[in-house]
């Protein structure tokens, strides 16, 4: 009888317990080995409020994870909102895969400073009970692997990424099914690495300006509810694309291209798309470049009609002179976004810079040449 009663005071005080809310302050008198001792009972922790006068390191936060790490019935808040950070970066290994909170599954949720510029890498892998981190406004770069699962694992319901993002890392999401977003940040650039959005329930339509190169598997679908993406328009500025890209992706029917002349494709010959998939270019000299393509040449492409649109004035874009010695000029009346050299053979030569729309070219050999001035295809002659 004693003993059921001792148990039932257990069941009566766990939750008592579990309400608690803990803060320590990690100063250089007191660090964070002094502070996490004071926790005598983790599993009684419901909120952890960790404050700083002094930069958390990677060893730092890897005390908080091993505190907690047998607590895998438990589950607590992480408050960081007032600890400071070495150049405003989330600490992740410079090598091997020991991250901050890797595989922490008691961890629930996560306030970051607003500070925040970078995630490292690792740093919530195989956080399956993680449902809930706020990612700062102003947050820039997300590390290899900082958010990735495995068989398809977590609860973290990411609907939108922070419009201050230009980078994200292969495997950032890996495996993420409930990351459901429906664009990607605008300020984006370089390349959409390997696997980053890999098994996830991204429903984007557009690649934004400033990705150049796509690599393997950065979309690729892993189960019914991970093929979200139905349509997808890729940039001017894209110049590269794997043939697994996209890969599993069987709902994707209609792909556009902007540019005139095909991107590069790497890792094979043939595009894993649907063969059902229509590829829309801007027009039908595009057409016939992109039909020269044995990766793109199996599927239907078609120039893009604007029938029954309303369509904006078309810019007005001036190049000179046709015959051209040193410099060659462009004037738009709209702003110019990129300026792309090919060969006579459309191979791109160049991605042009000047002042004031005045390009050097006194390097080419005499012959013909095309530029591409956003999305509109000039001819010259170098003399």
């Amino acid at each position: 009888m004693k003993k059921i009663l001792f148990l039932a005071c257990i069941v009566w005080v766990m939750p008592a317990l579990k309400a608690e809310k803990v803060s320590i302050n990690v100063t250089e008198s007191s660090s964070m080995t002094v502070e996490l001792a004071k926790i005598e009972i983790p599993a009684a922790v419901d909120t952890l409020v960790v404050t700083s006068t002094v930069d958390l390191s990677l060893e730092n936060l890897r005390e908080i994870r091993a505190k907690f790490l047998s607590n895998a019935d438990g589950s607590f808040t992480l408050d960081l909102s007032n600890a400071l950070f070495a150049d405003n970066i989330f600490p992740g290994p410079g090598s091997g895969n020991d991250g901050a909170f890797d595989q922490l599954k008691a961890l629930r949720e996560v306030i970051l400073p607003m500070t925040l510029k970078q995630i490292g890498r690792v740093a919530f892998r195989e956080c399956v009970n993680l449902e809930k981190i706020n990612l700062p406004e102003g947050l820039e770069v997300l590390k290899g692997n900082c958010f990735a699962m495995s068989k398809l694992n977590g609860k973290l319901a990411l609907t939108s990424l922070p419009s201050t993002v230009a980078k994200i890392e292969s495997y950032a999401f890996y495996q993420l099914k409930t990351l459901a977003l429906s664009s990607l940040p605008v300020s984006m650039q370089g390349e959409i690495a390997s696997n980053s959005f890999a098994g996830t329930a991204v429903a984007i339509t557009e690649i934004p300006e400033g990705i150049t190169k796509i690599s393997s598997s950065a979309f690729a679908g892993k189960s019914n509810d991970t093929r979200k993406i139905n349509s997808i328009t890729f940039p001017t500025t894209l110049e590269s694309l794997h043939v697994k890209a996209f890969d599993s992706q069987h709902n994707l029917n209609l792909v556009e291209f902007k540019t005139m002349f095909p991107p590069m494709v790497e890792g094979g010959d043939s595009l894993h798309f649907p063969s059902a998939v229509v590829i829309i270019v801007p027009n039908q000299e595009a057409v016939s470049r992109y039909m020269e393509v044995p990766a793109f040449a199996k599927f239907t492409i078609q120039a893009k009609t604007t029938t029954g649109l309303s369509v904006a004035p078309i810019a007005e874009i001036n190049m000179y002179p046709n015959l051209v010695v040193d410099e060659l000029n462009i004037s738009s009346s709209e702003p110019i976004r990129n300026v792309k050299l090919y060969d006579v053979n459309g191979r791109m030569l160049d991605n042009l810079v000047g002042l004031a729309g005045t390009y050097n070219v006194s390097h080419l050999n005499p012959g013909i040449y095309f530029v591409q001035v956003n999305d509109r295809i000039f001819r010259f002659v170098k003399k």
